[in-house]
């Protein structure tokens, strides 16, 4: 049974199909896992060693790009469908096209009924990520903010840009990122566990 963190985001201005709406809703701290983590929970959950596993995770692979080659509809029992889809480079067909002007435009992948209910069954809830929605605010304001911060700490967290910004950890993450691409913020900690520091006059008060 597991829980799923999420937070409302302002639809685009632009966007028709959230006319009637004002908000989306998006899954927030959520983690990509990768090969290795899925081979290393198989084993766990398995007598299959790590290299067992991964060889039948290849082999599936193999068998799957042979069948979807040949135009085949690969279907995997309570997981998903794959489908090739067919086209043009040009994306329009005058039905005149010879084989050689006929390319692969994508897979379809359509995951099975049995998966979602699966999936539905193991929710307990959905609860909104601390923070609540993440304020907007200006490029000026996030500045001065950061200015009157430093002027009592000398590092900076995730957690603590958080809390001071009234952020989620998503938007939270984008905001680091970014002052440290502009060179405004370093990180002299770890890559797992970020310490972050103005650079140069950065932050600092005016005298």
């Amino acid at each position: 049974m597991e829980k799923i963190e999420f937070d409302f985001y302002p639809n685009p201005k632009s966007n028709q199909d959230h006319r009637d709406s004002g908000y989306h809703i998006r899954i927030n701290n959520r983690l990509v896992v990768d090969t290795d983590q899925m081979i290393g929970h198989i084993h766990e959950a398995c007598s299959m060693t790590p290299a067992d596993v991964r060889g039948v995770l290849v082999a599936l692979q193999e068998e799957i790009t042979r069948n979807l080659s040949q135009g085949n509809i690969v279907k995997l029992d309570g997981l998903c469908q794959f489908e090739t889809i067919l086209g043009t480079e040009e994306s329009k067909c005058s039905g005149k096209e010879k084989g050689k002007d006929i390319v692969v435009k994508k897979i379809s992948t359509r995951p099975s009924r049995e998966l979602e209910e699966v999936v539905k069954g193991h929710l307990v809830k959905c609860v909104r990520s601390k923070g609540s929605h993440s304020e907007v605010l200006t490029d000026k304001e996030i500045d001065k903010k950061l200015t009157a911060y430093f002027v009592h700490e000398k590092t900076l967290t995730r957690i603590r840009l958080e809390e001071l910004c009234g952020l989620t950890r998503y938007k939270a993450s984008l905001l680091l990122a970014r002052l440290v691409h502009e060179k405004k913020l370093e990180n002299k900690g770890f890559v797992n566990r970020p310490i972050y520091v103005p650079v140069g006059n950065y932050f600092k008060k005016k005298e």
